[in-house]
């Protein structure tokens, strides 16, 4: 594909989400209109109502104008549901507007426009994540940005770095990613409620570890009857008082019994209501969230399977957790303590509430951690359909059990650099008994290439598309060894640090030819904190260690020395990158970022040295 119709089809991406945030920001100033007027409708109709029942305190008392007032209170209360849901509205609008700049950012590639990402800390520690840019400031997560929980993320990066992909899982996932691909409305709606989730600091956790707790009342079958039995009581003999069957008030002694009992077991009614203390709000994100899923018909199995994940017990998840919600919203009635103690000594309305959330848990809460990862699965699918969607000249890889073939692609690129610029490359890799060495000039773009390698491949393992005009290869674990860091907290000086991170690449590779299964190894001028002889001689020993493994791999060097080893020229298949300089007075350096095949026969670090004015004639 050439460069000009790649600029083509991404433009027409940009063009779609410069029609829908031009859209939204119309929306949102018609939106800003109507709640001025909605307001001044409001203070106008308060004004009126107060002046009619001043008026009517002060003088006669109207009926016309009694009718008047109640119909101005109904105004003024209809307008204040008008302005919560337009103000609603407006905050929707602008999440959306948002959400598409966005999508142009990531699109050109314009990181200081973006968020920064999160993601689950543990993923510091591990070398490849900074290694391949999947974290950080110009990452790989950053530009697959439309993950907005925390558990989503956490799925989208536990498939980036599944140690033990699955060829069939893979493959399903893809026919996902490419149904939601074109569903633009359905992706970005799932992506604003999962925003306004996050931004309330929703956490789940409450609620399933009280859906994981035995429940109290229903186990303890007297005191479940006891509350039966006086709640009846008390309604039978205040309804037989107040009908006239008895002329003694017995129903004040079971108001007493009520109150001795709701006090003997009030702590264990508060623990109750307190585990899940005004969570129904919380759940109206997830009621949402739940419902946009589950009103969608899909034809992969994948986004099947969690369509049917979402359905429990010939109901839905969403109406079973607005079931939850509704009866968390009245246990909140004891915030309002004079009601609360009134409904209390009357109904015993605590044990009747507990009693209705625990027959929920009972039933639903073996679902409700299910129905939460499923829905983070599904936000990480569609943040990959996204991806899909926003680089439309990338391709599904085609992946193939681990140890069968070698891995192939055609115009492989780096997925962070934007398409304009981009350049690709053709590679093959993985003949038995050899590696890929890469030697070049300075910022010729050695390093970009392994990088675009390990990160293909990540992408490719994860179900997503790739950079590429054709990718072939095998299950594979990728391991790196890119940027090694010394410690002085840890007193490790950069050379040691760069000799624990061979050892786990080989430790690695070891491990995985135990379990059959392929090693992919980047390495990046390796050992650079040492002198030219022992480096060449290390690094002599470590491909040794690893052409005898289940590998397949590339490294990067500068040394060209090390490349004319005879050991290891008869093992690898050199490529090389290097400058241009035109041909006139001036010496223009320039990069054309093409892999060449032999090893490279130029360096460039005099003339950069010399292009910033630190070599040369003065």
């Amino acid at each position: 594909m050439s460069l000009h119709s790649e600029h083509i089809r991404n433009h027409s991406q940009i063009h779609q989400y410069e029609e829908k945030s031009t859209y939204y920001q119309n929306a949102l100033l018609r939106a800003r209109h109507t709640l001025n007027h909605i307001s001044n409708g409001r203070f106008a109709s308060f004004l009126a109502f107060a002046g009619l029942v001043f008026y009517q305190l002060t003088e006669t008392r109207n009926n016309y104008l009694t009718v008047l007032s109640v119909l101005f209170l109904v105004c003024f209360v209809w307008l204040l549901i008008r302005y919560a849901r337009t103000q609603q509205n407006i905050d929707d609008w602008q999440t959306r507007k948002e959400i598409n700049k966005d999508g142009v950012y990531r699109i050109k590639r314009k990181w200081n426009k973006l968020k920064e990402p999160t993601y689950p800390k543990e993923y510091d520690t591990i070398p490849e994540a900074k290694d391949l840019n999947i974290i950080g400031h110009a990452s790989l997560l950053k530009l697959i940005g439309t993950i907005e929980s925390a558990l989503g993320c956490k799925v989208l990066m536990s498939w980036l770095f599944d140690k033990n992909p699955n060829l069939e899982t893979i493959r399903t996932r893809q026919k996902s990613i490419a149904e939601l691909t074109d569903q633009m409305e359905l992706r970005q709606s799932i992506q604003l409620t999962s925003r306004k989730i996050e931004k309330k600091g929703v956490a789940m956790k409450g609620l399933i570890q009280w859906c994981d707790e035995a429940p109290w009342l229903l186990s303890s079958h007297a005191v479940k009857w006891a509350a039966w039995a006086l709640s009846g009581c008390m309604f039978i003999s205040a309804l037989s008082y107040f009908i006239g069957l008895t002329q003694y008030p017995i129903w004040f002694v079971f108001v007493g019994l009520n109150i001795i009992f709701s006090l003997f077991y009030h702590s264990k009614i508060n623990a109750v209501f307190n585990s899940l203390s005004k969570r129904e709000k919380d759940l109206t994100g997830y009621v949402e969230l739940f419902r946009l899923i589950e009103t969608k018909k899909f034809n992969s199995e994948g986004l099947q399977r969690i369509h049917a994940i979402m359905k429990t017990n010939d109901s839905h998840a969403s109406l079973v957790l607005e079931r939850l919600k509704n009866i968390i919203a009245y246990s909140d009635i004891r915030f309002s303590p004079k009601i609360y103690f009134v409904l209390q000594a009357f109904t015993l309305w605590g044990f009747h509430v507990v009693y209705c959330l625990e027959r929920w848990k009972i039933k639903f809460s073996p679902h409700v951690s299910d129905w939460i990862k499923a829905s983070a699965e599904f936000e990480a699918t569609c943040a990959l359909a996204c991806l899909n969607f926003e680089n439309p000249e990338w391709t599904f890889p085609s992946l193939h059990e681990s140890g069968q073939g070698l891995m192939h692609a055609k115009n492989l690129g780096h997925p962070l650099i934007c398409a304009d610029v981009r350049i690709g490359n053709d590679l093959t890799l993985g003949t038995p008994g050899t590696f890929l060495f890469v030697t070049g000039s300075n910022m010729a773009g050695k390093s970009t290439f392994i990088r675009s390698i390990g990160m293909n491949a990540l992408l490719a393992q994860a179900g997503s598309v790739v950079c590429a005009e054709s990718l072939s290869l095998p299950l594979m674990d990728v391991v790196t060894s890119i940027q090694v860091e010394d410690s002085i907290e840890n007193g490790l000086s950069f050379f040691m640090a760069e000799l624990q991170r061979l050892k786990q690449v080989v430790d690695r590779a070891e491990k995985n030819t135990a379990e059959n299964r392929t090693t992919l190894y980047l390495l990046d001028e390796i050992l650079r904190g040492t002198n030219s002889f022992d480096r060449r001689t290390a690094v002599r020993i470590i491909l040794k260690k690893l052409l005898l493994l289940n590998t397949i791999g590339a490294i990067t060097t500068h040394d060209l020395e090390l490349a004319k080893s005879e050991e290891l020229s008869n093992a690898s298949e050199p490529v090389h990158f290097t400058e241009l300089v035109t041909p006139d007075e001036h010496n223009i350096m320039k990069f054309d970022y093409k892999m060449h095949t032999g090893v490279a026969k130029t360096t460039n670090a005099l003339k950069l040295l010399a292009a910033i004015g630190l070599y040369g004639e003065t």
